[in-house]
């Protein structure tokens, strides 16, 4: 993929940015809410097995897809008289039983997405990929 800059600027221009081609992260910002109850599930998951285990899961997409269809089908069906139906009885400090089905679905076709991409990439080099971290947040960068 070649790279330009959206304003038509040479490379070696002062002021180009080589991103016209590239995919818009930025994006992100628009579902930021959706994604902090995305990070709330996982922080939780982090808590209950361990950081970046689900990559490690056998059979790891039927396991996600039913994990997925679970919480889809628990929020769906039910009963509105129960309590609030959008939300999980977990427990695990500090998540006190709040975690929303929704956010969990999102989770699992989450993971289920990225144990598929895992798949592709070790049946492509026969390497298992290691996790792709943007922010270095041990070593404060």
């Amino acid at each position: 993929m070649s790279t330009r800059d959206p304003n038509g600027i040479d490379q070696h221009t002062t002021g180009a940015k080589m991103d016209a081609d590239k995919i818009d992260m930025s994006l992100l910002e628009l579902i930021g809410d959706a994604l902090t109850e995305v990070c709330r599930v996982m922080d939780y998951g982090q808590t209950k097995y361990t950081r970046g285990g689900f990559a490690d899961v056998p059979q790891a997409k039927t396991r996600y897809s039913a994990a997925m269809l679970r919480h889809y089908f628990q929020e769906k069906n039910a009963k509105y008289d129960a309590g609030d139906p959008f939300y999980d009885t977990e427990e695990g400090a500090p998540f006190k039983g709040k975690l929303r089905h929704d956010a969990q679905v999102a989770v699992n076709a989450l993971f289920r997405l990225q144990c598929a991409l895992n798949d592709e990439a070790k049946a492509n080099s026969g390497v298992q990929p290691k996790f792709k971290h943007f922010v270095d947040f041990k070593n404060g960068y």
